[in-house]
C-alpha cells in the first residue's frame, strides 16, 4: 500500500516528520482494515463526493489499496500517487495558512520593534524552508520507498503468477499423461480381450472338431464291433440248423435277425434313441444268441417304477458290448443253461443300468483268464468312450464299474441322460 503525507503546521510547536507521518500511517490503517471488503464503485462515489481533503486521502489510499489486494497494479499506483500529490498540496496549503496567522497575529505587535525583530523573521523563514527541504527529502524517499514496496510486491505477484501457471501446466501435463496412459490401459485390454475371444473360438472349434472326430471315430468302432462278423455267422449258422430240424421256428428267428440288423443299421447314426427302443434291440439280440449258446440261457428286464422308457434317452447299443461279453464269456462254457439279469434305475440325472450273470466267472481252471480279460477289454475300452464323451456335456458324469464273482460277473453302468 502506498500512502503520501499531508503536514499541518498551523499548531505550535511543530512535529518532527517522522512522528508526523507515522501518526497519518497509523490513523490510516484501521481505516483501510475496515473498509478492505468495500467495492470499488462505492468508494469512486466516496471520491467524487469527499469536500475534505484529509478524507478524500484517506479514501484514496483505501482505494488504491483496495485495488491492489485485487492485483490491478496500474490502479493501485494512479491513485496512491493521486493520493500523494494531494497531500503534497495539501502540506503546502497549511504552510502558508500557518505562516500568514504569524505574520497577522505578530505583524503589528513587532511593527512598533527594532530592526533587530527582523532577525527573527529571517530565522523563522530559515527555519520554516529548512522544514520545507526535510520534509521535500522525506516525501521524496518515502516515494522512492513506497514505489520500491509496489515494484516488489509487483513483481512477487508475477512470480506467484508465473508459479500458478507452471502448477497449472504441470497439471494439465499430468491430466494428458493419465488421460493417454487410460486409453492405453483401455486400448491394451481390448486388444487383449480380442486376442483371448480369438484363441477362445479357436480352441472351442478345434475342440469340437475334435470331439466330432472322436464321435465319428467311435461310432465306426461300436458300428464294427456290433456288426461282429462272428455274431453274423454264428447266427446265420443257427438259422440255418433251425431251417433243418425246426423250419416253423427258424422263420421267426430269420425275421428277428433282419429286424436287428436293420435296428442296428438305424440306429448307429443317431445319437441317442429311448430306453424302450434300446432294451427291444438288446432282447432280438439275445434271443439270436441264445440260438448259438449250447445250453442256452434266460434273461429279464426289470425297469425301476420311477424310470420313463419311452422318454428316457440313451446312446443306441451302449449296453450290447456288455451283454456279448456276458454271452461269450461267461454263460457259453456253462455246462448248464444260464441267466442274464438286465436292471434300470435312475438317481440324480444318471440312468444306472446293472447286468447280471450267473457264468463261471472267475473259479473255472479251463479257461484262460488273461484270453478272457484281453477279449473284454474292446468292449469296455469303447463303451469308456463313450461315457466320457456324454460327460463333457453333461453335468451329471457318468461311469462303469466291473466285478467277477466265483461264479457270474457283475457291469454296472451310469450314463448321463
Amino acid at each position: 500500500m502506498l500512502l503520501a503525507p499531508f503536514i499541518q503546521l498551523n499548531q505550535p510547536p511543530m512535529r518532527t516528520l517522522s512522528q508526523y507521518c507515522c501518526c497519518c500511517f497509523l490513523s490510516i490503517l484501521p481505516l483501510m482494515a475496515h473498509t478492505q471488503d468495500f467495492k470499488t464503485d462505492s468508494l469512486l462515489s466516496a471520491i467524487s463526493k469527499a469536500t475534505d481533503d484529509s478524507g478524500k486521502i484517506n479514501l484514496m489510499l483505501t482505494l488504491s489499496h483496495n485495488f491492489w489486494q485485487h492485483a490491478k497494479m496500474s490502479s493501485a499506483l494512479e491513485y496512491s500517487q493521486r493520493a500523494s500529490a494531494l497531500g503534497e498540496d495539501l502540506a503546502l496549503k497549511n504552510e502558508i495558512v500557518s505562516m500568514k496567522k504569524s505574520f497577522q497575529n505578530n505583524g503589528l505587535s513587532n511593527a512598533s520593534r527594532k530592526p533587530d525583530s527582523m532577525k527573527e523573521i529571517t530565522d523563522r523563514l530559515s527555519k520554516i524552508e529548512e522544514q520545507q527541504k526535510k520534509l521535500d527529502i522525506a516525501v521524496k524517499e518515502y516515494n522512492r520507498r513506497s514505489f520500491s514496496f509496489a515494484d516488489d510486491q509487483l513483481k512477487e505477484a508475477q512470480q506467484e503468477n508465473e508459479r500458478l501457471a507452471l502448477r497449472q501446466q504441470a497439471e494439465l501435463q499430468h491430466l494428458a499423461d493419465e488421460r493417454t496412459r487410460r486409453n492405453w490401459i483401455v486400448s491394451g485390454a481390448v486388444i487383449i480381450f480380442t486376442l483371448l475371444s480369438v484363441v477362445f473360438i479357436l480352441i472351442y472349434h478345434r475342440r469340437q472338431a475334435k470331439s466330432k472326430l472322436e464321435v465319428n471315430q467311435l461310432k465306426n468302432k461300436v458300428l464294427r464291433s456290433q456288426l461282429n462278423p462272428h455274431f453274423i455267422f454264428n447266427a446265420l449258422n443257427s438259422i440255418r440248423n433251425y431251417i433243418k430240424q425246426h423250419p416253423d421256428i427258424a422263420d421267426s428267428y430269420l425275421t428277428k435277425f433282419s429286424i436287428l440288423m436293420r435296428q442296428v443299421l438305424e440306429n448307429s447314426v443317431e445319437e441317442k434313441i429311448s430306453l424302450s427302443d434300446e432294451i427291444a434291440m438288446l432282447e432280438n439280440y439275445m434271443q439270436l444268441e441264445g440260438l448259438r449258446v449250447q445250453n442256452g440261457f434266460d434273461y429279464e428286464v426289470s425297469i425301476a417304477p420311477d424310470v420313463d422308457s419311452e422318454n428316457t434317452m440313451v446312446p443306441p447299443l451302449i449296453l450290447q458290448p456288455m451283454i456279448e461279453n456276458a454271452i461269450w464269456h461267461g454263460l457259453d462254457p456253462l455246462p448248464h443253461r444260464g441267466k442274464i439279469m438286465l436292471r434300470f434305475t435312475e438317481q440324480k440325472g444318471l440312468l444306472e443300468a446293472t447286468v447280471e450273470d450267473n457264468g463261471i466267472g472267475i473259479a473255472s481252471s479251463t479257461v484262460d483268464i488273461k484270453n478272457t480279460e484281453k477279449k473284454r477289454s474292446l468292449g469296455f475300452q469303447i463303451t469308456r468312450q463313450r461315457i466320457e464323451l456324454l460327460n463333457r456335456k453333461s453335468r451329471a458324469k457318468g461311469w462303469l464299474t466291473q466285478q467277477l464273482f466265483e461264479s457270474g460277473s457283475q457291469v454296472r453302468i451310469a450314463i448321463p441322460v
